[in-house]
């Protein structure tokens, strides 16, 4: 089995995503199939509908991101208090605030 360097890995990502055949890759690199494909998940890119792609891997990132913020907009949507509030107020959402992101978290 090959040792293939990032860039060489990198080369083979490319010309798989220019529409070379999978197999006349990894068989040309001299990999198995199955760490060729190892290699590739992490790399294949989902289409955003904007005539954009983006790999699963930031796709993963982008989505658990948003939903962060979600949760982020949806407490601060509840909050008992305002800018003109008291500190020991702000305090308290602020606690409650934290319980509850760190246990969506969990």
């Amino acid at each position: 089995m090959n040792t293939l360097t990032n860039t060489e890995k990198q080369n083979l990502f490319q010309r798989y995503h220019a529409g070379e055949s999978a197999t006349d890759l990894y068989l040309q690199a001299g990999v198995p199939r199955s760490t060729f494909y190892t290699w590739l998940k992490p790399r294949q890119t989902v289409s955003s509908g904007h005539d954009c792609r983006v790999s699963m891997t930031e796709h993963m990132k982008l989505r658990n991101h948003a939903e962060r913020l979600e949760l982020i907009i949806e407490v601060l949507k509840t909050a008992e208090c305002t800018a003109s509030s008291s500190t020991q107020d702000k305090t308290i959402n602020e606690r409650l605030y934290h319980e509850r992101i760190n246990g969506a978290e969990k």
